[in-house]
C-alpha cells in the first residue's frame, strides 16, 4: 500500500512500503515528517522482512491537528541519507473529541452569517472570528450578497455528497423525443 492522502485524527492507520534498494533487511530504516505551517509530527517504520511497516496507534494520532499536510519520506543507513518522496495529506477533525465540529468551513460561515442577519449577534458580536477569518462591520447588502454566496457553497456540497451516497444526480432532465 502506497501511504494513505487523507488521515483522521484519533484513528489507527497503517501500510507497508517496499523500496527496492533501501530493504530493511540491509539496514535501511525509513521515516516520515508530517508537516504544515505550525505543526509536525515524525513517523517511523519497523522492518517487516523486505517491506517497511508503518502502524500508527489511535493514542498517536489522536492530538494531530486537523488541515493540510506534507507527508516526506526518507530511508536513512548510518549517515547515508536518501528522499523517497513527498505528498499531500489531509488530517481529518478527531470526531470523537469534545470540542469536533463536523461542519465544514463554509457551514459554520453560513451560520455565523445568518445570525448576524436575524439580528440575535450582540454588539460585541458584529465581529465574528471562523477557523481564523474574520467577518465584521459590513453593510446590510454585504452581508445578504455573503449569505447567497455561502450557502450556494454549501447546496452545492450537499448536492454533491448526497449524488456520491445515492449515485444519482439531481441536476438530470429527462427527455424522450418521438
Amino acid at each position: 500500500m502506497i501511504e494513505p492522502r487523507k488521515l483522521i485524527a484519533g484513528d489507527s492507520v497503517s501500510w507497508n512500503r517496499t523500496l527496492s534498494g533501501y530493504l530493511p533487511s540491509d539496514g535501511w530504516t525509513l521515516s516520515y515528517r508530517l508537516v504544515s505551517l505550525n505543526n509536525s509530527y515524525e513517523i517511523s517504520s519497523s522492518g517487516n522482512g523486505n517491506e517497511h511497516r508503518v502502524a500508527l496507534t489511535g493514542t498517536d494520532t489522536e492530538n494531530w491537528v486537523e488541515g493540510e499536510y506534507s507527508l516526506v519520506a526518507w530511508v536513512s543507513k548510518g549517515d547515508d541519507r536518501h528522499t523517497i518522496s513527498q505528498a499531500r495529506v489531509r488530517v481529518m477533525p478527531n470526531p470523537a473529541s469534545a470540542n469536533y465540529d463536523p461542519r465544514s468551513f463554509n457551514e459554520k460561515v453560513l451560520a455565523e452569517l445568518e445570525k448576524l442577519l436575524q439580528g440575535k449577534a450582540s454588539k460585541d458580536r458584529q465581529t465574528v472570528t471562523v477557523d481564523g477569518q474574520t467577518i465584521g462591520r459590513y453593510t446590510w447588502p454585504e452581508l445578504m450578497q455573503a449569505e447567497k454566496f455561502y450557502r450556494g457553497r454549501v447546496n452545492r456540497h450537499r448536492r454533491r455528497q448526497r449524488e456520491k451516497r445515492t449515485g444519482r444526480t439531481s441536476n438530470r432532465v429527462l427527455v424522450r423525443i418521438r
